[in-house]
């Protein structure tokens, strides 16, 4: 069975620490899921770049962060599950908005679960988003989340069992 992708979408403020603990969280607690992309490693790469003086100009640091958008866009369209994983940015409003925006209009559809480590989060982060069909929220509970991410792979494989025809 092919793997269920994933990406993991937050604040760039949390590329460090909190966004390397979900993946490691969904890594070592579901089997058959891979990141899409590692847009922490690729933030760090950046402002590394950056802080060595390695952009000639404006244009040439613009062209790099278009290029590590167009991949986060490209992530989230190859990703059966993509994970808000607040508190967020201005970024994380923009994926989530535009995954949503996939599922209502296309049969492309990333399934989104919101979680937030405390409920302070879901009020102010993206409350106003969370009452949208098929957005899963956790709140507080990591092992929630895994179970959350395991469920929804076993949904999605039995979809894909049944689309190719096989009946186990």
């Amino acid at each position: 069975m092919k793997n269920v992708m994933y990406y993991i979408a937050s604040a760039s403020s949390n590329r460090n620490d909190y966004v390397p603990h979900i993946h490691k969280l969904i890594q070592d607690g579901v089997d058959g899921t891979e990141l899409v992309l590692d847009w922490p490693k690729m933030a760090n790469l950046f402002q590394e770049s950056k802080d060595a003086g390695e952009f000639k100009d404006k244009d040439d640091e613009d062209i790099a962060r278009k290029s590590i958008r167009n991949m986060e866009i490209q992530a989230i369209l190859n990703s059966d599950i993509m994970i808000v994983a607040l508190p967020g940015g201005n970024g994380t409003h923009f994926e989530y908005g535009f995954a949503t925006g996939i599922s209502l209009m296309t049969s492309v559809r990333p399934r989104i679960v919101v979680y937030a480590p405390s409920a302070s989060f879901i009020q102010g982060d993206l409350g106003h988003f969370v009452g949208l069909d098929g957005t899963v929220v956790i709140v507080g509970d990591e092992k929630k989340l895994v179970d959350a991410v395991s469920k929804i792979k076993s949904e999605i494989n039995s979809k894909r069992l049944s689309i190719s025809g096989v009946i186990q």
